[in-house]
């Protein structure tokens, strides 16, 4: 299997990770992390990965696994509160 592939879905893990623990509703942290950076590492991050995943697949086939991992990374990230034990309300 080629590295770039997942060197680009860790890239995009810890972009997903920046873009969710900069949110005012995450549970995993006690208190989020400062929007404005976090949100732009993460970015950046989830975008950075898009070249690594066009080294080893077609330009379109990148992007849509590209999109689709986000969003199941997106989706299942607020969960991950229950699997900590930090799902109890505030």
């Amino acid at each position: 299997m080629n590295p770039f592939v997942p060197l680009a879905l860790l890239l995009s893990l810890g972009g997903c990770l920046g873009l969710y623990l900069s949110s005012r509703h995450q549970r995993l942290l006690r208190a989020p992390l400062p929007a404005r950076p976090a949100r732009w590492v993460g970015s950046l991050l989830v975008l950075a990965a898009l070249p690594l995943l066009g080294q080893s697949l077609q330009p379109w086939v990148a992007l849509y696994v590209l999109f689709v991992w986000t969003t199941l990374l997106l989706m299942l990230l607020p969960y991950a509160a229950l699997l900590v034990g930090r799902g109890e309300a505030r």
